[in-house]
């Protein structure tokens, strides 16, 4: 009988194709992981070892220890965590961010902002979780910095020889400590600055020159901001925490400054200061861009509904708005007729709203609230969906019972 006969294949390893990549490639992969599994990935081989040390972006947050933040040995061991990074990385850092949920040292942060000075940092953030820190000056070493993220600092002082971040395109403060005037300065200094976002606040009025922003948030108390030769701004967010009536920006002195607008969101006590001392004679500017809005109303207030109509008088284009209603305390009771008149007006208004696509209302069932939504539902031809939500159960049904009785000039209408 003939043998059989049989033949061995060997076994070949696939290539490690991962270990094969340029260094800067793997850089690139280490970036999206975990900084603390970026460093254990030295034990793989002797090629890998120092592989993490060039990563570019480098991010510090809680979890890069294994305590709990309520452990007394946390920020010791977050720091030596931090600082050892620091003293073995080689190469371009472009992104640090720090982020430990926890008070840190002014020395340390210090250190930390010397050493990415040094090494061309571009987008850097820190939360220092600590109000009594002031920011290190080593923060103005920065000169190739694209973006600015700081948070919760007593207080941050310009160096007099601060020229600006030239290269800066994002700003972000929150709970940041600075004068008026620095922040005034700071954002002036800024000429690339496109995206600024500030909750703080100020017993001062804010002038902001921006000449290239398309984004502003603003959270917080103000006596009031001005803005200067914005042309190309889209997009306006402003939260008033208080009732502010010392300063006034009516709506002609600071729609004109934005003439590409595109979002407009005022929440809290926005409509209330924008609306003091408007002219309730003035004519609505026309906003071309304008597609957006979201407000909070005192429909019991005569100015924020003056202000709510020649809003929508002046958009043209507008698909989508958001109403939240509501008593607001401190409201103006200025001449009822001003509310008379915004609905004896609606039947020009309907030309207005042509493009309005989808309403979305909070309402206390008033009967100034009532109306408006009879308003909407009558001039809105195009209209697809409208979302009206009761801030209490006790008017849902005669809210419903009007609204069901209400003439809609939308067929398309859910």
């Amino acid at each position: 009988m003939a043998q059989a006969s049989y033949i061995v294949e060997k076994q070949i390893a696939p290539p490690n194709i991962l270990s094969n990549l340029p260094s800067e490639i793997i850089g690139e992969i280490l970036c999206h992981v975990l900084i603390r599994e970026a460093v254990k990935t030295s034990v793989l081989s002797h090629r890998w070892r120092y592989l993490w040390c060039s990563i570019p972006d480098l991010l510090f947050e809680h979890n890069c220890v294994n305590l709990p933040i309520s452990s007394p040995s946390f920020v010791n061991k977050f720091v030596s965590f931090v600082s050892r990074v620091l003293l073995l990385h080689r190469g371009p850092v472009r992104k640090f961010e720090v982020a430990p949920y926890c008070k840190l040292e002014f020395s340390n942060i210090s250190q930390w902002l010397t050493f990415v000075s040094r090494n061309g940092i571009e987008k850097l953030s820190v939360e220092f979780g600590n109000e009594h820190i002031t920011v290190p000056s080593s923060l103005f070493l920065c000169d190739k910095l694209k973006e600015l993220y700081l948070a919760y600092s007593e207080s941050l002082k310009l160096p007099v020889s601060f020229d600006g971040f030239m290269l800066l395109t994002r700003l972000v403060f929150i709970s940041v400590s600075i004068d008026i005037h620095s922040l005034e300065k700071l954002i002036s200094g800024c000429p690339l600055l496109e995206i600024l976002e500030l909750s703080n606040s100020h017993s001062e009025v804010l002038k902001i020159h921006a000449p290239r922003l398309w984004y502003l948030n603003l959270k917080g108390t103000f006596d009031g901001f001005i803005l200067e030769k914005l042309p190309l701004l889209e997009m306006i967010s402003v939260t008033m925490a208080d009732d502010v009536t010392k300063h006034s920006c009516t709506l002609v002195q600071f729609i004109d400054k934005v003439p590409d607008l595109q979002k407009l969101i005022g929440l809290d006590y926005f409509a209330q200061y924008w609306s003091v001392g408007m002219d309730p004679t003035a004519f609505a500017i026309t906003h071309n861009h304008l597609w957006f809005i979201k407000l909070r109303i005192d429909f019991e207030d005569p100015w924020e509904v003056r202000l709510l109509s020649q809003l929508l008088i002046g958009s043209p284009v507008l698909k989508v708005f958001e109403i939240e209603g509501g008593r607001r305390n401190g409201s103006s009771n200025g001449p009822s007729t001003l509310i008379s008149d915004f609905w004896n007006g609606s039947r020009n208004l309907g030309r207005q709203l042509l493009k309005l696509k989808k309403a979305t209302v909070t309402t206390s069932g008033s009967g100034n609230e009532i109306e408006f939504l009879k308003f909407v539902l009558l001039n809105s031809p195009t209209l697809e969906t409208m979302i009206v939500t009761p801030s209490s159960k006790l008017s849902v049904g005669r809210m419903i019972v009007d609204l069901l009785r209400c003439r809609r000039a939308s067929t398309w209408l859910k």
